[in-house]
């Protein structure tokens, strides 16, 4: 298993904590989420801002869902 940086993720996180803004969303939407750098062997996120595809499953309030992680390709 390769060394992971978690510094950049760190600094990211940050930035995703910070912005008061929430999108609205629906139950069977396809969303790409910020997941970020996972501790063992779980997919992280891809790219400079750690997205990964989710689907919203169920919807609880205006801010908390339960949703699928999918599989992303290369």
């Amino acid at each position: 298993m390769s060394k992971k940086d978690y510094s950049i993720w760190h600094t990211e996180k940050s930035a995703v904590e910070e912005n008061k803004i929430r999108p609205g969303f629906y139950e069977r939407e396809v969303w790409f989420c910020i997941m970020g750098t996972n501790i063992g062997y779980e997919q992280d996120g891809r790219g400079d801002k750690f997205l990964r595809p989710v689907v919203i499953i169920k919807k609880f309030n205006k801010v908390t869902s339960k949703y699928s992680k999918q599989n992303s390709r290369n």
